[in-house]
């Protein structure tokens, strides 16, 4: 072992492309058995290891000059780093097996070092001509280069225009080939040979002439295919078999009517159709790992939790970037319009990433509400996406529709289209998440306006509202249930049922306590002014004092006088009181009816 230490320490190598060539020649015949005869019935010849190390010297593992042979090798494993039963390692060790100690003692080894330089092995080709005349003819010495080439060692191939026939006139000799970029090669047509390589991974034929794609059933590692800016015009249903594909990139194209097999291709996490006339979409409900989509004119991507969503439009002038959450310039709401009428047009919409997309996208800009509302069949399409078996669906449509509803001539639009039943859906769900998104909703319908308040109510909803309240799961669900009641109740006439049915239950939690802390230690000091508003629009000015019939009749009033006196609300809008010794639930709805309030 001193030996090899001092041996390697005097290597006369210190660069890359170096090797050192490592051969031990042991004398099994010297090996005596520890207190006796071994009994193995090996004989007396010796026996030779070589072993290669790349170009750097290993650290001293400190033995000394005699070392017990072991089933694992440790100390010359510690020192090469290596573990497989076949290397130095295990021939020093005698590859004897079984967890016991070998009762054999290292004999005498002679010792070889030699450094040898190393021909690296070449993992990407690239050829391309400097100046193409039009001809595939490629010249002799580019073939005698390539027979002296290692080219079954190559991983990753570029073929540009004029190059492209060495795939075919060389095509036994790329068995390593992994990734295959045919990439403004001029090709009209994908060669028929390529499914004779059947460990391709990678597929790229961007910006050629190609107006199908080939049967690529045998490609079966295939997880990349791009073919972007080409005259594509269909998509072959046999696609469908290449099930390992993660990324599909067709932009620039002019396909109609994509055929994926969303079903098939569930490993797709990246789908991009940017900038070709797509009339429908195909069925994206079993697109589970999609993140990153692009469609008409926009692209859309995600993290892995639909968290982070970022959104962008195009033109012919590139990319503009409007991402969510960044300083990007606000485009207008025609940006969008393309990316509307395709996605509202069939039920793709309600894949997550599009869903969240849209909300995105209305929460960003009131206009972009009104594109959105103006869409053929966009309505009805989020109405029916609130009745997803997926609640992050329903939430992000919930959103959508919330956004839409805070505007007066577009909340009519939803009332026109039966919202109030979807509503009514939601609310009497068991999960509170989806009650939540009905609620959300609904106190935007009855903020937008007293029209749309008095015709959204009906004693019915009266009672969901107070279940919801009374019986509700959490705390957020009885905050919006207040709230919802109390956006209503800014119409007179729901004023009045509300004080009818509901006083007792509002009283109750402002005279039991029970409730929770007082206002002011629910709102922040930095919310005072937003606090003392609350504060009107919650206590009703003495609703727990004097009797039943005065409090009912004071019930509606005291809102507006709060508001007037905190000065933070408009002199014009009435309200309804929600409690009159707050605590934390109705302290939040006030709160939130509140703030609605500001101007």
């Amino acid at each position: 072992m001193d030996r090899l230490w001092e041996g390697q320490q005097a290597l006369p190598f210190d660069k890359e492309g170096q090797v050192v060539v490592v051969t031990l020649t042991v004398d099994d015949a010297a090996n005596a058995a520890i207190g006796g005869e071994s009994g193995d019935g090996r004989g007396s010849s010796a026996s030779t290891s070589t072993s290669t190390v790349p170009g750097h010297a290993p650290a001293h593992p400190g033995g000394g000059a005699t070392h017990e042979r072991t089933p694992s090798g440790s100390v010359l494993g510690s020192m090469f780093a290596r573990g497989s039963s076949s290397n130095l390692t295990a021939f020093l060790s005698g590859g004897i097996g079984g967890s016991e100690r070998a009762a054999y003692r290292l004999g005498p080894v002679s010792l070889a070092l030699e450094v040898t330089d190393v021909t690296p092995k070449p993992r990407k080709l690239e050829l391309r001509r400097v100046n193409n005349s039009g001809t595939d003819t490629m010249p002799s010495q580019l073939y005698d280069i390539m027979r002296q080439a290692k080219l079954e060692v190559i991983q990753e191939l570029v073929l540009k225009e004029g190059t492209t026939r060495l795939l075919t006139d060389l095509l036994p000799r790329w068995i390593a080939l992994r990734r295959l970029d045919l990439a403004g090669s001029g090709l009209v047509a994908v060669p028929e040979e390529i499914d004779q390589l059947p460990q391709i991974e990678a597929l790229i034929l961007d910006n050629n002439k190609l107006a199908a794609l080939p049967s690529l059933v045998k490609l079966r590692n295939l997880r990349e295919l791009r073919a972007d800016t080409n005259q594509i015009w269909s998509l072959r249903t046999d696609l469908r078999e290449c099930t390992e594909l993660r990324i599909i990139s067709l932009e620039g194209n002019r396909l109609t009517k994509p055929v994926l097999d969303m079903r098939a291709l569930a490993k797709v996490h990246t789908l991009q159709l940017f900038g070709n006339p797509i009339e429908y979409l195909p069925e994206m409900h079993h697109a589970f790992n999609l993140r990153s989509l692009s469609l008409a004119n926009v692209r859309v991507t995600s993290d892995a939790t639909f968290d982070a969503v970022e959104v962008s439009t195009g033109d012919g002038s590139g990319l503009i970037s409007s991402a969510f959450g960044g300083g990007g310039a606000r485009q207008g709401s025609k940006a969008y319009a393309p990316f509307f009428s395709l996605i509202f047009r069939h039920s793709s919409c309600q894949h997550l990433l599009i869903a969240t997309a849209i909300a995105r996208i209305a929460a960003e800009d009131k206009a972009n509400c009104d594109a959105i509302a103006s869409t053929e069949g966009a309505v009805q399409q989020l109405l029916s996406m609130v009745l997803s078996n997926d609640v992050l669906v329903v939430r992000e449509a919930s959103k959508t529709l919330a956004a839409l509803a805070a505007d007066p001539i577009l909340a009519q639009k939803l009332v026109d289209a039966q919202a109030l039943q979807r509503i009514q859906s939601l609310l009497g769900d068991s999960e509170s998440a989806v009650q939540i998104c009905g609620l959300q909703i609904l106190s935007n319908l009855a903020f937008s306006s007293d029209y749309i308040a008095r015709k959204l109510f009906s004693e019915t909803l009266l009672d969901s509202l107070i279940n919801l309240v009374r019986e509700g799961k959490c705390r957020q669900v009885q905050i919006m249930g207040l709230e919802a009641m109390g956006n209503l109740s800014f119409e007179p006439t729901n004023r009045r049922t509300v004080a009818r049915y509901a006083r007792s239950l509002l009283a109750g939690y402002a005279l039991s306590g029970s409730a929770g802390q007082s206002l002011s230690s629910v709102l922040s000091p930095k919310a005072s002014r937003v606090g003392n508003a609350a504060f009107g629009a919650a206590a009703g000015q003495g609703v727990n004092s004097g009797s039943d019939v005065e409090r009912s009749e004071r019930f509606g009033s005291g809102i507006e006088a709060g508001a007037r006196t905190a000065g933070d609300l408009p002199q014009e809008k009435p309200g309804v009181v929600l409690t009159a010794n707050p605590g934390a639930l109705e302290a939040e709805a006030g709160a939130n009816i509140t703030q609605n309030l500001k101007p």
